[in-house]
């Protein structure tokens, strides 16, 4: 028998896990870090490993004669970046969470690095806090 939606109730269940989802469109004059993914991929590299965040798998496609996407995904979750150098246009999604600590600061802070790694100005952005 189907109860109808007025009928339902909501059990509100404690989180397993705390995460902050960082959603950002960027702009950027830097023509060649928006066409060249591999100088992004050392960055990435070594952010992460300074960060104590760890990569299951990378995917760098660059697309012919325009940008490129990455997506590192984590252990704690992902990243991923999407370039328009004709439009000088990137956009940005980190999300980071884990069961026993608050990642909060260090999604915070990967995302200003990014920012800075472009030298971008931020046109938009969310902080969802999952």
């Amino acid at each position: 028998m189907r109860t109808s939606s007025s009928e339902m109730t909501v059990q509100v269940v404690e989180k397993p896990f705390t995460g902050l989802h960082i959603v950002a469109n960027l702009q950027s004059k830097n023509t060649e870090l928006l066409m060249n993914p591999q100088p992004l991929q050392q960055r990435l590299s070594d952010l992460l490993k300074s960060y104590g965040l760890t990569s299951v798998g990378e995917v760098y496609h660059t697309f012919p004669r325009a940008g490129y996407t990455a997506i590192v995904g984590l252990t704690e979750s992902h990243l991923s970046i999407h370039t328009w150098p004709e439009h000088g246009y990137i956009t940005f999604d980190v999300f980071i969470s884990n069961h026993s600590k608050d990642n909060a600061p260090i999604t915070e802070s990967l995302y200003r690095d990014i920012v800075r790694y472009f030298e971008a100005t931020v046109v938009e952005e969310q902080f969802i806090h999952r």
